[in-house]
């Protein structure tokens, strides 16, 4: 009936179609075609094993795939790993840098189109997914979302901020800022003072002395008489 239910919304005018009945033809075709696929794979996996030979499963649940690359990983299953490992693949894959990578994925999926249909619908067709794919590869969407939500903290950090500004005695803070810098030089320069005065004590002077006063405690009456 799924099939019979795209066919009745196919046959109505655009013009009187209503945006339900497009979004309920539009399930209705993706059903039917997955059906459609999925059903003749399955009868070739049930008659290959019943002449004892065993063939892949074509179709695994695309329609649960969260992104665009799960999809092609699960529908069609056949004809990506050919396309993989006969196209792809010799043409470098993803070892030979981005631009050869983005280069590759066009290629396999201006083919695509082609083996879909002689006909500029499906080599658009094959043109749209390269271009969604591409972007995924060179990873300009998830850098575009790490833009967003930097620019998204950025502006929640500058609203805060002019939240707990609001209200507040601007002149006294700066003030407030000014003396605390002032006391932080002043810090500054005593350990500044503090550590030149230590570079120019004699050391060895110092240890000379240390010893003996060392000699005097062991031995005050030697120290004195010089023995």
């Amino acid at each position: 009936q799924i099939g019979l239910l795209w066919e009745q919304v196919q046959g109505i005018p655009p013009e009187q179609m209503s945006a339900l009945t497009a979004w309920i033809g539009s399930l209705a075709y993706a059903l039917q075609l997955y059906f459609d696929f999925s059903g003749y794979s399955d009868m070739a996996i049930g008659l290959a094993q019943m002449l004892g030979f065993h063939f892949p499963e074509n179709f695994n649940y695309p329609y649960i795939s969260a992104s665009v690359t799960e999809f092609w990983r699960r529908w069609h299953i056949s004809l990506g790993s050919w396309f993989r490992e006969y196209v792809y693949i010799p043409l470098g894959g993803n070892r030979k840098g981005l631009p050869r990578q983005l280069f590759n994925i066009l290629v396999v999926w201006v083919l695509t189109g082609i083996w879909h249909g002689a006909g500029w619908n499906f080599l658009l067709w094959g043109l749209w997914f390269a271009v969604a794919l591409m972007l995924l590869a060179g990873r300009v969407i998830p850098a575009v979302e790490r833009t967003l939500t930097n620019a998204n903290t950025t502006l929640l950090e500058v609203t805060t901020l002019a939240q707990q500004l609001e209200g507040a005695d601007i002149p006294a803070i700066l003030d407030n800022l000014d003396q605390t810098l002032t006391e932080s030089r002043a810090s500054l320069a005593e350990a500044s003072e503090a550590v030149q005065a230590v570079s120019s004590i004699d050391f060895e002077s110092l240890n000379q002395a240390i010893l003996d006063l060392k000699r005097l405690v062991e031995n005050p009456l030697g120290s004195l008489f010089g023995r």
